[in-house]
């Protein structure tokens, strides 16, 4: 039914990733798991960088408890899209969940080196936030503030993330500080509490 209203619309079957994780997801639907793991190993070569197939090879991946395979399905997104934050956040998550902080950490931090100071400044936040979450505290705020000194511009957002995260690492005063420059009253009256 699918590929009779591709083609009434003049649209080609084969080249569209959404409609690649679609026959995926339906020969998974009838109970066929190895077509579906060929179909999703198929459309991933063509199309390893897609939104739509990575996260619908995600989920049939983490479905069929295979996390090493998902690694493997980040890696290859990350790598082709050049480092793309949409997969690289998920991969760092899954390799330190599987025990490999090593890499997660050096994923991150590799990310940081982008001659693009938009993405090093956020890849240094997500550094920090990694950090943090790691109990990583005076490392975690060392990152946030080469992400804030990068940061063409720093929203109200990312000023109480940073002043979140000096809460956390219980640095008070900093964090009050930090608070004071915030343009967003919200922000500013939730750091104070």
């Amino acid at each position: 039914e699918m590929e009779r209203r591709y083609q009434e619309e003049g649209l080609e079957v084969g080249d569209t990733s959404r409609y690649c994780a679609t026959r995926a997801i339906f020969a998974l639907e009838k109970g066929d798991t190895e077509a579906s793991d060929r179909i999703f190993r198929e459309c991933l070569e063509q199309f390893p960088a897609s939104n739509s197939l990575v996260e619908a090879a995600m989920q049939f991946y983490e479905g069929q408890r295979r996390p090493a395979r998902s690694i493997e399905v980040l890696e290859t997104a990350v790598e082709a899209s050049g480092g793309d934050r949409t997969f690289r956040v998920p991969l760092v998550m899954r390799l330190h969940a599987s025990g490999r902080k090593d890499e997660a950490r050096k994923l991150l931090e590799d990310a940081t080196q982008s001659p693009q100071p938009v993405l090093a400044a956020t890849a240094w936040v997500d550094l920090a936030g990694y950090l943090i979450d790691d109990q990583k505290f005076d490392e975690g705020i060392e990152a946030f503030q080469r992400g804030l000194e990068e940061a063409p511009e720093v929203s109200p957002q990312l000023l109480f993330q940073y002043a979140d995260a000096l809460l956390m690492s219980e640095r008070y005063d900093e964090a009050l500080e930090a608070a004071q420059k915030n343009t967003v009253p919200a922000y500013r009256a939730l750091t104070e509490g």
